[in-house]
């Protein structure tokens, strides 16, 4: 009977360890479960995040091409700048030999304001001549005076452009 006993004995701890076993391996099955359905959650997020990616990398795509168009732009409106600037400077040494051509028509307008000064001379004393020959030719004297006249205001014009020129002149470096 011992012997039954200690085999009901070992049989009641068989079945406790198999008891064990299976309590163990259902706790092993639901945390076998729970992990699988933790790596497709993480799976589902890395797919989400992998997506979110590609379209983040397909929009930082589009922003490079962009500025690539807008500095392919930007190359090109300098290009027209510089084709610009090369007109302007042509245009600024033209301008520079003009302004060297100044102290020339100066010297050229001082020039002349002595001459018509002397002409306003003569023609004062050719309108002291048309006074004598005013006798013989009335009509001859009145043409001489008003031409007396127009070259005096001539003569004084021509002064006044000599200093505007003077004046001009005077400002170029």
């Amino acid at each position: 009977m011992q012997e039954q006993a200690q085999l009901e004995q070992a049989f009641a701890s068989i079945n406790a360890l198999e008891t064990q076993v299976q309590a163990a391996q259902e706790n092993i099955d639901r945390e076998h479960h729970k992990a699988n359905i933790t790596m497709r959650v993480v799976l589902i997020l890395l797919g989400c995040m992998v997506l979110a990616n590609l379209q983040f990398v397909y929009m930082l795509t589009a922003e490079f091409r962009t500025v690539i168009k807008d500095m392919v732009a930007m190359y090109e409106h300098f290009g027209r700048v510089a084709d610009r600037m090369d007109t302007m400077a042509v245009y600024m040494q033209s301008m520079e030999q003009d302004m060297r051509l100044m102290p020339v028509m100066r010297e050229q307008m001082a020039l002349m304001n002595v001459r018509i000064t002397s002409m306003s001379t003569d023609m004062g004393d050719m309108t002291q001549d048309m006074g004598n020959m005013q006798h013989q030719v009335s009509s001859m004297g009145q043409d001489m005076g008003s031409m007396s006249q127009r070259f005096h205001h001539l003569n004084s014009n021509v002064g006044g452009m000599g200093n505007d020129v003077g004046k001009m002149a005077d400002t170029v470096p």
